[in-house]
């Protein structure tokens, strides 16, 4: 998971510093946009397995290379295993993050983003709560657009939140997500 953590933390830098030199072959798209995603969710507790989560997010381009989103995260229920086979652990927040974006040409953008996440979990035992918490981490993820049409693209991403209680929660996301500008 470590290894996970930092060549998400690399690959977001490496997207972040690019658009910096993307930005004179960037297209002339900005303005608002919504989405939604499904995915599979990892945390590295190894006592838990994989768990399919969703998210609905809207954001705004300021320019072609940088943005803000904000969105909301169902990770899922990540059931026990082996002596926690009676647990489950609900994990549920929003997030706000900026967002830089490089166009690779027409069709192609390769994005990061950075923000904060605040989750909410809870551990479930034979469907009692038995605890639950809260907190405010750092969110990282960078990812691939693919433009269907000038105000439709597909894509796909990856998310890395460390320390969800002494826990990282990686996610890998497949998205859509509809420009309301259309330009």
């Amino acid at each position: 998971m470590q290894r996970h953590k930092q060549l998400g933390i690399t690959a977001v830098a490496a997207a972040m510093s690019l658009t910096i030199a993307g930005a004179a072959q960037a297209q002339d798209t900005f303005g608002g946009y919504i989405g939604g995603s499904v995915g599979q969710t990892d945390a590295s507790d190894n006592n838990l397995d994989s768990a399919t989560g969703y998210r609905i997010f809207g954001g705004y381009m300021f320019s072609p290379n940088y943005g803000v989103e904000v969105g909301y995260i169902d990770a899922g229920d990540f059931d026990g295993k082996g002596a926690f086979a009676a647990a489950s652990v609900e994990a549920t927040g929003a997030y706000v993050a900026a967002v830089g974006s490089m166009p690779l040409n027409d069709r192609f953008s390769l994005f990061g983003k950075a923000g904060f996440f605040h989750y909410e979990f809870d551990v479930n035992m034979n469907g009692n709560t038995v605890q639950s918490d809260d907190g405010t981490e750092l969110l990282l993820g960078v990812g691939i657009d693919y433009s269907l049409t000038p105000s439709v693209s597909v894509g796909a991403e990856y998310n890395t939140v460390s320390d969800v209680d002494e826990t990282d929660v990686d996610a890998i996301w497949l998205n859509v997500r509809v420009d309301m500008d259309g330009q």
